[in-house]
């Protein structure tokens, strides 16, 4: 289609000429009937000028046009060899050509856009930014910005299609003559990035959860406890709360193991609603389970603990009258850091010795690991003192 373009051009050259041959044979039959010898020697050197002029003007415009032929002829084979999506506008905006691979990339029939404005062609594709592929080009054109593999998204009645796009104006002369544009079909790869991210957060929680309650597992849990170690402030405390379900081997041992796995599955959905969003909640194993709380105080990690207790004791499932108290009770063990250790090892060993403390008093209570005191609050191994 462009080499048409210099096939009109060269005709109007040939035209041109012979219309100059025309004007020179009419002005030398003009002076060959001038009398006056002066004006003839004038009119005489007229057709020479003309013709001189003539001659160097078209064998310009023939040089201009035989490059731009050459050039586009180029482009041509580009259109029609490359699997890409290419569509070359002029300055005005419109579309002057296209590649044979625009429909099935961009989705659009060349040859029903082409000497069309490029805005209502383009506007459909949007950025990341909801900008639209036309103001793009819009901006390549006006301050000769270059993209390179920008990604644009159509969604259009079920359709979507994914480019990468590249565009840059180019120069004829003085100025701007135009632009290309250049796009591939990435939906495929796309797609497939997306399903990977699906796999890979599905893989990461499973190496992450535990997988019978959705709790953290328990080495996500250390990994969390010695991070919020590391990161610890002067001001900030760290309590480790280990919480072991009194007697779950008589409900066990009761209702059957299926019946076992709901109680600790509905424990856990307790555990998780009743805890900061900010706390982690994970599954130490069995029937033990771990909270990690930032503190500001011993107190704060007190007032939680007694109320998940509580929030516990009251939970009603099936069979709950088996326990010995008649319903589900916990004993629960703290321990602080960096007081009562400042690695993880540290303070799970300190933790667990809380909790058997508690297990030791008579189950259905709360130890620390080192007994705190305060003013208006006071706990020595679980024990409220007024």
């Amino acid at each position: 289609m462009l080499e048409n373009n210099y096939l009109r051009h060269n005709n109007w050259i040939k035209v041109s000429v012979a219309v100059n041959f025309a004007i020179m044979i009419g002005l030398s039959f003009y002076v060959s009937v001038i009398s006056d010898g002066f004006l003839r020697a004038i009119f005489s050197l007229i057709p020479g000028i003309v013709f001189l002029t003539g001659l160097v003007v078209f064998s310009w415009l023939d040089k201009r046009f035989r490059w731009a032929a050459r050039t586009f002829g180029t482009l041509d084979i580009i259109l029609k060899g490359t699997r890409n999506a290419v569509i070359v506008f002029n300055r005005r905006g419109q579309i002057v050509a296209c590649s044979e691979a625009v429909e099935r990339v961009m989705g659009f029939n060349c040859a029903r856009v082409l000497d069309t404005h490029y805005q209502p062609v383009l506007a459909r594709y949007q950025g990341e930014d909801g900008v639209g592929l036309d103001k793009v080009l819009k901006e390549v054109m006006d301050t000769g910005r270059v993209y390179h593999d920008v990604e644009f998204v159509l969604r259009d009645d079920g359709v979507y299609r994914v480019l990468s796009v590249g565009a840059v104006s180019f120069v004829l002369g003085r100025g701007v003559a135009g632009a290309i544009l250049i796009a591939r079909d990435i939906t495929g790869r796309k797609k497939l990035e997306e399903r990977l991210s699906r796999e890979n957060v599905l893989l990461q929680n499973m190496a992450q959860k535990d997988g019978m309650t959705g709790l953290y597992n328990y080495s996500y849990i250390m990994d969390a406890l010695d991070k919020k170690l590391k990161d610890i402030g002067d001001a900030k405390h760290i309590a480790l709360v280990m919480i072991d379900i009194d007697d779950f081997k008589v409900y066990n041992d009761t209702h059957g193991h299926p019946a076992g796995d709901k109680l600790l599955v509905l424990f856990s959905r307790v555990l998780e609603n009743s805890v900061r969003g900010d706390d982690v909640v994970g599954r130490y194993g069995g029937d033990e389970f771990v909270v990690i709380l930032e503190i500001d105080d011993l107190r704060q990690a007190w007032e939680v603990t007694s109320r998940l207790r509580r929030e516990l004791m009251a939970l009603e499932f099936p069979g709950s009258d088996c326990f010995p108290n008649g319903h589900l009770t916990v004993s629960i063990g703290i321990a602080a850091g960096p007081e009562d250790g400042t690695s993880v090892a540290e303070l799970v060993k300190a933790a667990d010795e809380a909790l058997y403390s508690a297990k030791r008093g008579g189950k259905n209570r709360v130890c620390f690991y080192r007994p705190f005191r305060s003013k208006q609050f006071s706990v020595e191994r679980g024990e409220d003192i007024d």
